[in-house]
């Protein structure tokens, strides 16, 4: 999950650039914490708020992005107990007020197929990186 919060940070990153606003990395972090189910104290109310804005646009513009949330949403809240299976499922109703939830469990092959492709959208720098790395040792 850590690669599909990378990808949807950097997604927040770039909407923020195709919507005219200045680069904040702290609203696009809030941004994948949100959608992946792992908000951070660290967060201002004003980055939340501001969060949840751009996240808005964000699920409504981009199927990938709802597609990805709600699959990391439902692998955190299978993975962390009762609070955070409520916070998650509070998540993903919001999420289906903006676009359609999709009906896919999350599973190993289709979580590691969505990180690449994720990968490969918002953030293909960082594939080519890990290729040289790999490549090398």
């Amino acid at each position: 999950m850590d690669v599909l919060a990378v990808a949807i940070g950097e997604a927040a990153l770039q909407e923020q650039k195709s919507l005219g606003q200045t680069e904040d990395r702290r609203i696009a972090a809030a941004v994948s914490s949100l959608l992946i189910g792992r908000e951070s104290p660290l967060h201002t109310d004003k980055e939340r708020r501001a969060a949840k804005e751009l996240a808005t646009v964000m699920l409504k513009n981009h199927a990938d992005i709802r597609f990805a949330a709600v699959q990391c949403l439902r692998t955190t809240g299978m993975m962390y107990g009762t609070e955070a299976t409520i916070s998650c499922v509070a998540t993903i109703d919001w999420i289906g007020t903006i676009g359609e939830i999709p009906g896919v469990r999350p599973d190993f092959d289709t979580m590691n197929r969505l990180a690449y492709d994720m990968a490969m959208k918002y953030c293909p720098g960082a594939i080519q990186v890990e290729r040289q790395l790999n490549a090398q040792a």
